[in-house]
């Protein structure tokens, strides 16, 4: 999803890991640095609506890690001129809502929304079981652009899309809302993307060539269980032991 949005590497890109709550620091006087945001706002200028946080579900399954290692590597030895459009491993995540949260109290919002994603989803009158099985399998792009793993048609992915209405409807309810909610969810795991990598332009790489992952189009990744939501940053530090995004808050629905 933020791949459509077209965000840098800093979005909502493609991948895992926990990170621990961890608090956000008061929004800054007009001209500086807010440490919600990660940007710096002119004086008297117009608040951004540039997405900013991300609700993820992490994919931690090694072998899935693994596996798309193993893509990376098979692309480089087609062409090594794409090494900076490469998305990390250890931030393997699918993408349910992007949004935009500026200051303590959007943060505070999007913390309480996302425990009522919790509730929703563990407090079901069906009892919905944890974790969700969803397997990988085969490579897919957006105009030749991004390159990602497609999830397979199965239960746990109807589950996926499901989570994804209860995410927006939760967060809707604590009045916050994706910045562009005519973009059609669509699950995938970004392997690269050319948008993180100007560079490339220059040297007139436009696209993604079917050729250079044709032999891992039908692929099999393996199978990732799902029992966890995270609202992450795209914007603050990443976590400087796993490479992960910094997150803001997760839940474990594992735990009702």
């Amino acid at each position: 999803m933020a791949d459509q949005l077209n965000l840098s590497d800093n979005g909502a890109s493609h991948f895992s890991r926990t990170g621990s709550e961890a608090s956000v620091g008061a929004s800054s006087s007009s001209g500086a640095t807010n440490k919600n945001t990660g940007k710096r706002a002119a004086a008297g200028g117009k608040p951004s609506h540039q997405p900013n946080y991300f609700i993820a579900v992490p994919v931690s399954n090694p072998g899935i890690h693994e596996a798309a290692s193993t893509v990376h590597q098979g692309i480089l030895e087609k062409n090594a001129a794409l090494q900076p459009a490469m998305v990390s491993i250890a931030k393997s995540h699918i993408t349910l809502m992007v949004l935009r949260l500026d200051g303590d109290e959007d943060i505070a919002k999007a913390r309480l929304a996302l425990d009522a994603c919790h509730a929703k989803l563990t407090c079901a009158p069906d009892k919905p079981t944890w974790p969700v099985a969803v397997p990988f399998r085969g490579l897919s792009h957006f105009n030749h652009s991004v390159l990602y793993i497609d999830p397979v048609e199965s239960d746990g992915l109807t589950r996926l899309h499901h989570m994804a209405g209860v995410v927006e409807t939760c967060f809707a309810d604590h009045g916050l809302h994706t910045p562009d909610a005519r973009n059609k969810f669509t699950p995938h795991l970004t392997l690269m993307k050319l948008s993180k990598a100007p560079e490339l332009r220059r040297k007139n790489i436009k696209r993604i060539h079917t050729e250079v992952y044709e032999a891992f189009r039908e692929h099999d990744f393996g199978v990732e269980h799902i029992s966890r939501l995270q609202l992450c940053s795209m914007t603050l530090p990443q976590d400087a032991k796993t490479g992960y995004y910094f997150c803001e808050k997760e839940v474990d629905l594992l735990l009702s």
